[in-house]
C-alpha cells in the first residue's frame, strides 16, 4: 500500500492502462490453474486449491525485491502493487462464489455398476 501511495502520481497517469492488463492476466492465470487441474484429474477441492495457487502470486514479496533491490524498476513496483491490490479483490470474490457452491463429492457420483446393484 505504501507504493501505491508514494507512487500515486504515475498511477494515476498510467492506471487506465495498467488496471486491465491486471485483471486481464488475473483472469487468464486462474483460468490456467483451474484448467490444469481438471486436465490432471484432481478432485474438485484439489482444483479449487490449484487454482488459488496458479493464480495468486505472491504480490507482496514481488514489491519488496522490486523497491528493495531494483529501485521500482520503472512502474514495475505499481504493477506489483496493484497486483496486490486486485488479488485481494478477485480471490475474495472467487473464494466467496465458491462458499456457495460447495464441490461434489467425487464418491457420491459414482454410479454402481448394473451387476454390482443384481447382487
Amino acid at each position: 500500500m505504501g507504493a501505491l501511495l508514494t507512487n500515486g502520481s504515475p498511477l494515476a497517469t498510467a492506471g487506465w492502462f495498467i488496471f486491465p492488463v491486471l485483471v486481464i492476466q488475473d483472469a487468464m492465470a486462474l483460468a490456467l490453474g483451474y484448467g490444469s487441474a481438471r486436465v490432471a484429474g484432481l478432485d474438485p477441492p484439489a482444483q479449487r486449491a490449484f487454482t488459488f495457487e496458479t493464480g495468486i502470486r505472491n504480490s507482496g514479496l514481488g514489491l519488496v525485491i522490486l523497491l528493495g533491490h531494483f529501485k521500482g524498476l520503472g512502474g514495475a513496483a505499481l504493477i506489483t502493487a496493484g497486483w496486490g491490490v486486485w488479488h485481494l479483490i478477485s480471490g475474495g470474490a472467487l473464494a466467496a462464489w465458491w462458499s456457495r457452491r460447495p464441490p461434489l463429492d467425487p464418491v457420491a457420483l459414482v454410479v454402481p455398476n448394473e451387476a454390482e446393484s443384481v447382487a
